[in-house]
């Protein structure tokens, strides 16, 4: 305890605040001193939706939540601390900030945010047009399908890899494939600037507005590839604007048991539709 005392004494730099990762004196159950590396290999042994605590490179005024969205897929969420005991300064801060969201507590954090974006994931991964695989594997897969029948329009959703957290919605209306990000929060889902409650209401009003418009965001390109431009937890810095249209009332989000992953692509088989009906209806 003493060595532990001393250590974080000589953390704490002359302006009060420590400067990169240091041991926080945190009791919760979710809280490790371990760093990104460790975190990464930890959260595999845990279940889907489950979270770590852990400092921030940030230093004494940041913590960092870890959370499990899948096998092989883990989020990370930076949270801000302020109001801060000035005599326990690698104590937890009396107010957390996820972007604008203020927080009491971690266990605030963990009950109002971090579950319900685990709900709102794995509705989403349950469908069944979730793909678990790369972008070459899904366009392959949506040419192969279009080729069986070219009056349909495939579409499916994936992981966006290089971004935990954030989906991928990909179709092929002609011949040139396409994808657009959703985005995963606490309020559900964010696509095109537009909140939905269920990936039903998702997937319904895309199939209504798929060749519309895309709206402009900074950085993004207008055909919804924003790869290499917004960083990987833009989603989870703040809540969604206000003044979006909002879908039809919805239950609250249960949990999941996995997702399938191996059913038939989206798309419609039948007779001949105009552009916009040519989705499977569900």
């Amino acid at each position: 305890m003493e060595a532990f005392e001393k250590a974080t004494r000589s953390a704490i730099g002359a302006d009060g605040k420590a400067k990169g990762r240091v041991r926080r004196a945190i009791d919760h159950p979710n809280f490790m001193n371990i760093n990104y590396h460790d975190a990464e290999k930890k959260i595999r042994d845990v279940a889907v939706g489950e979270a770590i605590v852990r400092p921030s490179s940030k230093g004494s005024d940041n913590l960092t939540i870890s959370w499990k969205l899948c096998d092989g897929y883990t989020v990370h969420i930076d949270i801000k601390e302020e109001e801060k005991d000035p005599n326990a300064l690698l104590a937890v801060g009396n107010k957390l900030l996820i972007g604008t969201q203020e927080f009491e507590s971690i266990d605030e954090i963990l009950a109002t945010w971090v579950g319900p974006c685990s709900d709102f994931a794995g509705m989403l991964m349950a469908q069944d047009y979730f793909r678990s695989m790369t972008s070459s594997e899904v366009m392959e897969l949506m040419r192969k399908e279009k080729a069986e029948n070219p009056k349909r329009i495939p579409y499916f959703l994936t992981h966006y890899r290089g971004m935990p957290g954030k989906f991928r919605l990909w179709y092929l209306p002609r011949s040139n494939p396409k994808n657009e990000p959703v985005s995963v929060n606490p309020e559900g889902y964010k696509f095109r600037r537009q909140m939905f409650t269920s990936p039903n209401n998702l997937l319904s009003w895309f199939k209504q507005h798929y060749d519309d418009p895309i709206p402009q965001a900074p950085g993004q390109s207008r055909y919804g590839n924003n790869l290499s431009v917004n960083p990987a937890m833009q989603h989870l810095q703040g809540r969604p604007p206000g003044g979006r249209p909002q879908p039809p009332p919805q239950g609250p989000p249960g949990g999941y048991q996995g997702y399938p992953g191996q059913h038939g692509g989206g798309g419609y088989g039948g007779p001949p539709r105009t552009p916009r009906d040519n989705y499977a209806r569900r």
